[in-house]
């Protein structure tokens, strides 16, 4: 009894990963031939992570003066949301978001270095 079990849990496994194989050549093929409109959406996911984390990171400034554990995560933030924006930057055809990256990016990398100099001040 435990053994059809066991060759049954076997078969399921490998029937599994073969259709997980597949479905993972599949998915390569298609990002093949979708690789512009995937690289230009992931370059606007990164500008509006960015953006998101750059808001994240005012709003623990603005209210961190009520708290002094607030200023701590603002410098990591800055830190990922200029990363997000220098990749933007040196990968993005479009001008114009290579353009908004920049300013976002200088601005996440003066909000970082605001935080992390009130930090290490007082």
């Amino acid at each position: 009894m435990h053994l059809r079990i066991a060759r049954g849990a076997g078969w399921l496994l490998g029937q599994c990963a073969a259709l997980s194989l597949r479905g993972l050549r599949a998915f390569a093929a298609w990002s093949r031939r979708h690789r512009g409109p995937l690289a230009r959406s992931f370059e606007r996911l990164a500008w509006w992570g960015a953006l998101a984390l750059v808001t994240l990171a005012g709003h623990d400034l603005v209210s961190g003066f009520a708290s002094d554990t607030a200023f701590a995560r603002i410098p990591w933030l800055a830190l990922v949301a200029f990363a997000l924006c220098a990749g933007v930057c040196f990968s993005t055809p479009a001008s114009q978001l290579r353009k908004g990256a920049m300013v976002l990016g200088s601005g996440a990398a003066a909000l970082g270095l605001l935080a992390w100099a009130s930090t290490t001040i007082s």
